[in-house]
């Protein structure tokens, strides 16, 4: 009897941590952390070109909407990494990203300042395209990233317990 209750338990938690994602972010409900950051990829990539290209104000103001996707890219991998590293080297990660972007930062502004220099008499919008290519890069690896998550299968870790559930896309459909 007491097994029974137990698996009981354990069930109804499984099915509560497989449900439970929508709490943390609407988009979390329909794709995946890996798929969102692509898309801020893509977002980023694209408002760098408009930029690039831009000839009046109104496409400036185009490329400042179009945008929007970048603020989610580096909190969905910062994510993506936490999830692949076990507990114990949560704060190495995370101390290594943040020195990756500072370092990222400070060269890239010198960088890009130097490069608009060299560029912007044979045209003023070749740094934002530069750029872009960058971001090129960066789909690329993001692409790289889905097309590996979907080829295992999704583990969820929960806090609260000593659950781990698998789940293998085929099953899924995805």
């Amino acid at each position: 009897m007491q097994s029974i209750e137990n698996e009981d338990k354990r069930t109804r938690m499984t099915s509560k941590v497989a449900y439970d994602r929508s709490e943390e972010a609407p988009l979390l409900v329909c794709t995946t952390d890996e798929v969102i950051s692509l898309v801020g990829c893509i977002t980023t990539t694209a408002a760098l070109i408009i930029q690039g290209m831009a000839k009046t104000n109104l496409m400036m103001y185009i490329a400042a909407i179009s945008s929007i996707g970048c603020i989610v890219t580096m909190p969905m991998i910062r994510g993506i990494m936490s999830r692949m590293a076990p507990p114990e080297k949560q704060g190495s990660i995370f101390a290594g990203v943040a020195a990756v972007e500072s370092f990222s930062s400070l060269f890239g502004t010198v960088v890009i300042g130097i490069i608009y220099d060299s560029t912007v008499t044979i045209y003023r919008g070749l740094t934002f395209l530069i750029w872009a290519g960058i971001g090129g890069v960066g789909i690329i690896l993001s692409l790289i990233l889905v097309m590996e998550n979907r080829k295992r299968p999704t583990v969820i870790h929960t806090s609260q317990s000593n659950i781990v559930i698998k789940v293998d896309s085929s099953v899924t459909g995805e």
